[in-house]
């Protein structure tokens, strides 16, 4: 039993570990999204260069896409980069705190574990109407916008699992209490 909690614990720091590193790439990432919009928005003459060549060019001619496009994507995924932000933000909360308690099986952390599932599903939705609708309002600024189809299938089926497994945490709590 103890050589399975260790295993578990284990598990545990390696998603604390891993959301962890998603929170600062995420961060990261943003940043520079942000910066790239900025960029974008002051004119192709004011965009990062490279030997002469312009890094808006490169992208341009590669995607096949129009600098409002451009501006119009970037958009869209920093509103998508903010929600996994604050995703890993409370995953790594909760892998943290179930470390410190030193097992899954208490209320507490069934109650958090909930909380996860529940953003894990309404973060990527929430934040995929919000670009919808950001990229509908630039649309009305911007000559051509790009065209998005964002899939959040995978962040809904992993919140049940949480949602799922929650309740098991509970229900292992409740018997560990008598």
């Amino acid at each position: 039993m103890k050589k399975t909690l260790s295993t578990i614990q284990t598990l545990f720091k390696l998603g604390k570990v891993l959301s962890t590193i998603a929170f600062v790439c995420s961060v990261v990432a943003a940043s520079l999204s942000l910066a790239g919009i900025i960029c974008l928005a002051a004119g192709e003459e004011k965009v990062l260069q490279i030997g002469g060549v312009a890094v808006h060019g490169i992208i341009a001619n590669k995607a096949g896409m129009t600098t409002d496009q451009m501006i119009s994507a970037i958009s869209v995924y920093l509103i998508m980069i903010v929600a996994e932000a604050v995703l890993a933000w409370f995953a790594k909360t909760y892998f943290k705190r179930e470390l410190a308690a030193g097992t899954p099986f208490t209320p507490e952390g069934a109650k958090e574990l909930t909380r996860l599932g529940v953003l894990t599903i309404a973060l990527p939705l929430g934040a995929s109407v919000l670009a919808a609708v950001v990229n509908g309002v630039l649309a009305e600024f911007l000559s051509n916008t790009w065209q998005f189809d964002m899939d959040n299938d995978g962040s809904v089926s992993l919140g049940i699992m949480f949602l799922v497994l929650a309740l098991i945490c509970r229900y292992a709590a409740e018997l560990e209490q008598g």
